[in-house]
């Protein structure tokens, strides 16, 4: 019987996607409390409207501005954690040169694992130190 290939297709837009989830819950969810805060107060249709509006907009900013910092963060930090690995290679050359191989060994001992029909992590370890 011939086998056709596997293929696997995975869904590669999740942060996109979580974005818009939390972005959605959190717009949708605050106007509605206000109006209905508001509508509580007996106050007039077009000041409910003009302030759920406004919440809006504010909202948005918001959120697009938590974004944009967490996103500037994001980038700032792997400056700097590479800066820092940059001074530690010049400083400390045979203490990273091992931490480089211990990192590549596990990685390979995972793959290793992941690739055993039954993973055991002592037979990925025996295979990378053998």
């Amino acid at each position: 019987m011939p086998q056709t290939p596997h293929l696997e297709r995975h869904f590669t837009a999740g942060a996109v996607v979580r974005d818009i989830v939390i972005g959605m819950s959190d717009g949708l969810t605050v106007p509605f409390a206000l109006a209905a805060g508001l509508t509580g107060g007996q106050v007039t249709t077009r000041i409910i409207v003009t302030a759920g509006l406004a919440e809006i907009a504010a909202g948005s900013i918001a959120m697009g501005l938590g974004g944009y910092l967490a996103g500037k963060s994001d980038v700032e930090h792997y400056a700097s954690e590479r800066q820092r690995e940059q001074l530690e290679i010049e400083q400390k050359p045979d203490v990273e040169a091992m931490d480089t191989r211990i990192r590549k060994a596990v990685a390979e001992a995972a793959r290793f694992a992941m690739d055993s029909p039954a993973p055991k992590a002592e037979s990925a370890l025996d295979h990378i130190f053998a």
